[in-house]
Order: structure tokens, then C-alpha cells, then sequence
């Protein structure tokens, strides 16, 4: 058995690849693979990667939330929130690059005008 499928990722990979390719359209997954294969290769480096991975999903905010898994510790690719993408600012997203993988996102809400202040 190779080295590659004794990693516990390696089916998390597989599952993610398999998801992605019945979510995009075949050009965007051969892209993708494309992708995989320039950055596995140092063709490509992790910017360049998270800036085609980033484009290529930016319609499946679910496809880049699983990719971030992936991705090393402080390169996970931000996600707007549903109000940030219509241009509502009662939501912020924060990226805290100081914290660890589980932290990288963090969500603050506003208050509205007319709601309380909770103290």
C-alpha cells in the first residue's frame, strides 16, 4: 500500500474531489486539477493556488469552506457571508491570522439601531 492512502486526509481528499467535480462545470474541474497538480508539483505557489482555487469556486462558498481543511495553517481562504455579499454591513468577518486553523474565521455581529445592547 503507498504512503498516500495510509494518510488519514487521504479520504477527506478523495470525498472533497469527487464533491467538487459534481459541483462545477468540467472546465472548472479540470482547472481545478490543474491546479492540484502545478501546486503538488512547486509550479505554483500557495497564493497563486488559494487565487485559482478562490476563482474557481466562488460560486460554492460550501466547495472553498471544505477546501480551507486542506490548506496550511494560516492560508485558509476567507468566505464572505451571504450579508457582506449583498452589501449589508450588520455582519463583519475577521480573519485572525494569529490564532490557530480553528480560528481562522470569526464572525461579529452589529447591532442594529433598534435592538438592545445586550450587556
Amino acid at each position: 500500500m503507498s504512503s498516500s492512502r495510509r494518510d488519514p486526509m487521504f479520504g477527506q481528499e478523495l470525498v472533497f474531489v469527487k464533491k467538487a467535480k459534481s459541483m462545477v462545470t468540467t472546465d472548472k474541474y479540470t482547472e481545478f486539477l490543474r491546479l492540484l497538480y502545478n501546486y503538488h508539483g512547486r509550479r505554483i505557489d500557495i497564493e497563486v493556488f488559494k487565487e485559482g482555487v478562490s476563482e474557481l469556486f466562488k460560486e460554492h462558498k460550501d466547495l472553498i469552506s471544505r477546501f480551507n481543511v486542506f490548506l496550511p495553517r494560516g492560508h485558509q481562504i476567507s468566505v464572505p457571508l451571504e450579508d457582506e455579499q449583498q452589501g449589508n454591513g450588520d455582519a463583519l468577518a475577521v480573519k485572525d491570522e494569529h490564532q490557530g486553523d480553528d480560528d481562522a474565521l470569526v464572525v461579529k455581529e452589529e447591532p442594529k439601531d433598534d435592538e438592545e445592547k445586550q450587556v
